[in-house]
């Protein structure tokens, strides 16, 4: 299964893949359809969900977007130090919305070939990012690295 190549990914597939990576995670249903809520080891949360999908029965998507939420302000989140959080990361964007709250979210395709290997690895390096994240959302330091 996670060696098996995909072109896209239903839900059950990436629920499949979280669990085998050993996640803790809660299935939900949204307006948009089902989500995963997870987090990392230390606690930040976040939210997973797939974008892109086929009008198939069971379908089929080639977009997957993971988010975590921050529900408060930081002083030190300001927007020059996101943007220089920014340019330190791969695969990342940190947002700073107009009332203070911040996210930081990854967007990958998922089409042309992937496998669960490479989607679980991609969900470890959101799991770094975010650590890194709330690190930087903490001190103010946007070259802050995640809490060992």
């Amino acid at each position: 299964m996670l060696a098996k190549s995909y072109d896209g990914l239903t839900f059950d597939e990436l629920e499949a893949f979280i669990k085998a990576d050993g996640y803790g995670y809660e299935r939900l249903q949204g307006e948009n359809g089902p989500y995963i809520q997870t987090g990392t080891a230390n606690g930040v949360s976040y939210e997973i969900w797939l974008s892109e999908c086929n009008e198939d029965p069971v379908p089929r998507c080639i977009g997957l977007t993971a988010q975590t939420f921050y529900f408060k302000e930081s002083p030190k989140v300001t927007l020059k130090a996101l943007n220089d959080w920014n340019a330190n990361t791969w695969g990342m964007r940190a947002m700073l919305f107009p009332d203070g709250q911040s996210a930081m979210a990854m967007n990958v395709g998922l089409n042309g070939g992937v496998t669960g290997n490479w989607v679980i690895k991609r969900m470890r390096n959101f799991n770094y990012w975010a650590e890194a994240y709330s690190a930087f959302w903490d001190s103010g330091n946007p070259k802050a690295v995640p809490a060992q």
